[in-house]
């Protein structure tokens, strides 16, 4: 996927999350330190996207720090933070198909989003020149976070430190 096309892709998914976003808070939207665990693509991996990614399994993203670790948010000079939201399964699957050819459809299994319920979450950069959208959150839990990113693929990150 060429980057202009993928910086189209990213700000219209951003856009239909922003709709959607609500302003409840919990304790996870300040969690701080995540380990990236693992990724998987709902329809394939291409080989780009595994050079980038597979190397990156292991970095802590630092949400205090995004310029340091796992640098693929890296572009917020700032803090990053979650906007918490609640949403049924069948809601982040319609978004998520927007956001695809209509020969790719995401499904409960090719997602792996097979809660019926589901904790979701805009990432957002807090940072001196306002603030800004930077990720999807699809699932929120206790312990784990998975973001929707480019190529639909879907990165698994473990939380490690809540403060």
């Amino acid at each position: 996927m060429s980057k202009k096309l993928f910086t189209i892709h990213f700000l219209a998914v951003l856009l239909l999350v922003a709709c959607n976003v609500s302003k409840e808070k919990s304790d996870l939207r300040q969690a701080s330190k995540w380990q990236f665990q693992s990724y998987h693509c709902a329809f394939g991996c291409d080989q780009l996207l595994d050079d980038v990614l597979r190397p990156r399994i292991g970095q802590i993203l630092d949400f205090k720090n995004p310029r340091s670790g796992f640098d693929l948010f890296a572009e917020c000079n700032g803090v990053l933070g979650l906007n918490e939201s609640a949403s049924e399964n069948s809601e982040v699957l319609r978004q998520l198909n927007n956001t695809v050819p209509p020969g790719q459809q995401f499904t409960p299994d090719n997602s792996g989003l097979l809660q019926a319920n589901l904790r979701t979450a805009q990432g957002i950069c807090r940072a001196a020149d306002g603030v800004s959208s930077n990720f999807w959150v699809v699932s929120l839990t206790e312990d784990e976070m998975m973001i929707y990113f480019e190529g639909a693929s879907f990165l698994r990150f473990k939380l490690l430190d809540s403060n």
